[in-house]
């Protein structure tokens, strides 16, 4: 169960307000799954930055235009698609050594 902390005892007002003052200094711990409703609809910037190894599953992970056969790769700013080569080519580096293309 997910837990609130409020810095100070909350006021024993009827201004809501004074309630309201101390709510927004509280913070929450200790959310689990089980906190949370499937239709939360929680916008993907509230979220924090996964770091944690295994946490996503590469399903998730799409690109514009994606195709069979396609190879993602990052090309130091993002994350690039190169389509699938011809028959009989090889998958090289580019000459400045910081791409993979097809030759």
């Amino acid at each position: 169960m997910a837990k609130v902390t409020c810095p100070k005892e909350l006021p024993d007002s009827a201004n809501k307000t004074d309630f309201y003052n101390e709510i927004d200094t509280a913070t929450v711990t200790e959310v689990v799954n089980a906190d949370i409703s499937a239709n939360a609809a929680i916008a993907d910037t509230k979220l924090a930055t996964i770091t944690t190894a295994g946490k996503v599953n590469v399903t998730a992970f799409t690109i514009a235009s994606q195709a069979e056969g396609d190879i993602v790769y990052y090309n130091g700013t993002s994350w690039t698609r190169l389509a699938i080569g011809s028959v009989g080519e090889t998958l090289t580096v580019n000459g400045a050594g910081t791409a993979p293309e097809w030759a």
